[in-house]
């Protein structure tokens, strides 16, 4: 082969390598496209699969119900409910706040004092009960005459009373009676009977009023006797 037909040769080959690289380039390219759109969030979202499961979760599709609530938005025009019953103690009656005012409580205490009629007609009464703590704090229960009357013994200094458990509303400020914070029974139980309470003499006790009458009487002769001398 002579010199002039390699060199024909050599140029036809350098001719076919320039030629492929556009193709090359372009087939990179279009390679870079696919796997761009391929792995996308947009293109992971809309796949088969996941359009599956985003159609078996309703929950996540469902548009708000009309006027913009859901069950759990709180409906301001509900009234407050006393249905409810509340296991307080005479303590808590006794230092309330609105919290239990016309709410429906159960308390437990001892009847002491008196058994008073309510009005004229004696169809109703007034009990005390009172709390068998250290606290003796006291709530006026306003019950009928036939509930009072199965309260045997109320409490005073030598009678433990009926403790009794009374179920009722309790009123803060209660406007049939002027303004007493009082409990309107609906029902009384008696939970244990009273019985006497004997209280027996002990001296010891008497000891610190005798010294302090004593000593009274010693100053008081003193001073006498000084008043006297001074005339």
């Amino acid at each position: 082969m002579s010199a002039r037909g390699a060199a024909s040769t050599a140029h036809q080959g350098e001719g076919a390598a320039k030629a492929k690289r556009p193709l090359a380039a372009a087939l990179l390219v279009l390679a870079l496209v696919w796997g761009v759109s391929a792995f996308s969030p947009f293109a992971w979202a809309q796949s088969p699969e996941n359009a599956s499961s985003s159609e078996a979760s309703p929950s996540s599709q469902e548009a708000p119900p009309a006027g913009g609530k859901t069950d759990n938005d709180l409906d301001e025009q509900l009234l407050p409910d006393s249905s409810f019953i509340y296991d307080a103690s005479i303590v808590d009656l006794y230092e309330a706040d609105t919290y239990y005012d016309n709410q429906t409580v159960r308390v437990t205490g001892e009847a002491v004092g008196d058994n008073i009629r309510a009005g004229i007609s004696g169809e109703y009464r007034w009990i005390t009960l009172q709390a068998t703590d250290s606290t003796f704090a006291e709530v006026s229960v306003f019950m009928t005459s036939e509930q009072a009357a199965r309260i045997a013994e109320l409490g005073n200094y030598g009678t433990r009373g009926d403790i009794v458990s009374v179920q009722g509303t309790f009123h803060l400020v209660c406007s049939e009676h002027d303004g007493l914070t009082d409990l309107h029974a609906d029902s009384v139980t008696i939970i244990d009977e009273g019985y006497p309470i004997e209280h027996e003499f002990n001296v010891r006790e008497f000891i610190p009023g005798i010294v302090m009458v004593a000593i009274g009487a010693i100053l008081l002769f003193v001073f006498s006797r000084l008043r006297e001398r001074l005339r």
